[in-house]
């Protein structure tokens, strides 16, 4: 017993008096308590320094966390969902969602790269993740809206159900493997036919008995070696996609952080076109054909003064609804928007960044507003980033969805009644938002057709793989396969071309004081290629290894495929004759359209021109 208590005397003479006052102790006997209800201050209890570490770790969690937020923020991190139902409600707000557009180990991977003197774990980095930000699933459509990432994907799923050990991420995949090493798993494969899925363009029915084209899942299945040839070619065409992505959004990346006091970068990118809706329709006004309305969402990113702090404003173009959103209509956008962007701040050179259909943005059109940009839109210095097919999504996306939400929800609630595109317009520029209104009539958008109607256009060569141009001069342009704003291509607001790949086109023949450098090794080329093709266009196109004569019918823009409306060819010699023929409609894509033509003349049987047939039998010998 004296031993015990001896032990007991020694214990508690072995408590240290500042333990004890600094919190280490004092929970089982309430010192803390009794300290300050007798009026000592807790810093006084605690000790000044233990308070200063503690605030000084909750800022550096903060200060990570929103640099975790940021980096997944990233246009080539994450993706925001572009529908009006793609929201959700966080902190009382409702907030777009966005979609990763990889595996979360692989992001955090990328972080520490990019960071590599910080230190953070995978648990840290999730937790940082905003509830908004959904992880990645690439073997579905609506977390990846790359047709090249999702066919891979279930191509890469398919595989692994037989045996095969891969990543199912088709980035992942090929950075791991070389072609030989896939070509040998595939090899290895105890398999003799390998079944898959992929999404694909389809002829669709509709009960109207017309055909039309939709995107659906459809299961394939191909012999082995059939197999290793395909998806080898997958292979390459994807190594290509993934370089041209990261150059991409890298450009947009370096073209912000050096974007001069007077330059400014504009994001453009067409919404889904909104439906219009009563808050109550009797049912033939529910099942009947709709007024839409045309949006452009716009994102302007400048600065206020020299090396000052990168700040943005966000624009929506409202119109009626144009079938065919081409280069005439984004020209008569660019006409209204340009000057409400001088009056926010001094635009002295315009830097414009947006997907890639050739139907609205990439195209023979746009390449002339570029080169002759001072004296169409007063801005002579340009360049056009173009973001590689399937990773268009950016900010425009957040604002097009945001506001066909808040449109939906005042006509539900009964507040304002939406019929058309003016409608929409007086609401939401009454509406207290941060995002500016802008109305087009289509009046304003005929008149644009009409003034680039009579120009003298001119195609230029390998437009399909251009996603780079700068405006060397008035009347000529300089493009290349990736965009490039590294030191030796943009320096202080100047463009010196310097890095190889630049070709040079010359549109418009004028001489004048060029806006790059004279020294800039950028090739002279001869233009050629495809023309802008909208709806009721009649064009040459091939179809299993011949040419014919059709009417487009639709366009889709997404694909950059027409369909079209094919009239029969006689087989007599000289130049051939047409006919309509039922049931002659389907699908082409854009490489497979030759030219426009003008419609064939007749009766019964029609004829093309003698110059249009000279111009194909030009093309089909090449």
């Amino acid at each position: 017993m004296a031993g015990s208590m001896k032990s007991i005397e020694v214990k508690r003479s072995k408590i240290n008096p500042i333990r004890l006052i600094s919190g280490g102790v004092d929970k089982r006997s309430r010192i803390h308590s009794r300290l300050r209800k007798a009026g000592i201050p807790r810093r006084q209890i605690e000790g000044k320094s233990f308070i200063i570490k503690k605030q000084r770790l909750v800022m550096e969690r903060d200060q990570m966390k929103e640099k975790i937020v940021t980096f997944l923020g990233e246009q080539d991190n994450s993706q925001m969902m572009p529908g009006k139902a793609d929201c959700m409600k966080v902190g009382g707000k409702v907030v777009q969602k966005r979609i990763l557009n990889d595996y979360l180990y692989n992001l955090h991977a990328k972080y520490l790269a990019e960071n590599p003197n910080e230190t953070v774990s995978l648990t840290v980095f999730n937790r940082a993740r905003p509830v908004n930000f959904l992880l990645a699933n690439f073997a579905t459509r609506k977390t990846c809206l790359c047709p090249q990432h999702q066919n891979l994907a279930l191509k890469l799923k398919a595989l692994h159900n037989i045996g095969m050990k891969n990543s199912k991420n088709p980035d992942s995949f090929i950075k791991a493997y070389s072609d030989e090493e896939i070509k040998k798993m595939l090899e290895d494969l105890e398999v003799q036919k390998i079944k898959y899925r992929e999404w694909a363009r389809v002829e669709v029915t509709k009960s109207d008995g017309t055909s039309t084209k939709a995107t659906r899942v459809i299961p394939r299945e191909m012999k082995k070696d059939e197999f290793i040839a395909m998806f080898m070619e997958k292979i390459e065409k994807m190594r290509g996609h993934v370089i041209r992505v990261k150059a991409q959004f890298d450009a947009v990346r370096e073209l912000k952080k050096k974007l001069p006091f007077g330059h400014t970068a504009l994001w453009l990118d067409f919404a889904e076109s909104h439906e219009c809706s009563e808050c109550e329709e009797i049912s033939s006004g529910y099942w009947g054909e709709k007024c839409k309305v045309t949006l452009l969402p716009a994102v302007m990113y400048y600065r206020t003064e020299p090396d000052g702090e990168l700040k943005h404003k966000a624009f929506n173009i409202i119109s009626p609804d144009h079938k065919n959103h081409n280069a005439a209509t984004v020209y008569a956008f660019l006409k209204v928007l340009i000057p409400k962007m001088k009056a926010v701040n001094p635009v002295t050179a315009l830097h414009y960044i947006s997907d890639s259909p050739t139907s609205q943005f990439r195209n023979k059109t746009i390449f002339y507003i570029l080169a002759n940009h001072g004296d169409l839109l007063g801005v002579e210095l340009v360049s056009w980033i173009w973001l590689e097919a399937g990773h268009g999504k950016g900010p425009g996306d957040g604002i097009g969805g945001t506001s066909k939400r808040m449109a939906d929800q005042a006509v539900r609630s009964g507040k304002v009644e939406i019929r058309d595109a003016e409608d929409f317009y007086n609401w939401a520029s009454n509406e207290d938002s941060k995002i500016t209104y802008l109305y087009v009539s289509k009046e304003e958008c005929d008149l644009a057709a009409e003034e680039l109607r009579p120009l003298p256009l001119k195609t230029v060569s390998g437009t399909m793989k251009i996603h780079a141009a700068v405006s060397v001069k008035p009347g000529t342009i300089a493009v290349r396969d990736t965009s490039c704003y590294c030191d030796k291509c943009f320096t202080n607001g100047v463009f010196s071309l310097e890095c190889e790949g630049w070709k040079q086109h010359t549109l418009v023949a004028e001489p004048s004081k060029p806006s790059v450098s004279a020294s800039a090794p950028v090739n002279e080329e001869v233009p050629e290629v495809h023309n802008s093709y909208e709806k009721g266009d009649f064009v040459a196109a091939t179809y299993d290894d011949e040419w014919y004569i059709g009417e487009i019918t639709a366009v889709d823009h997404e694909e950059d495929e027409f369909q079209v409306k094919f009239m029969e060819k006689s087989t007599g010699r000289g130049v051939p004759s047409f006919k309509w023929k039922e049931g002659s409609t389907c699908w082409v894509p854009l490489e497979n359209v030759m030219a426009k033509v003008k419609a064939p003349t007749g009766k019964r049987l029609q004829k093309l021109s003698k110059e249009d047939y000279e111009n194909i039998m030009k093309l089909w010998a090449n």
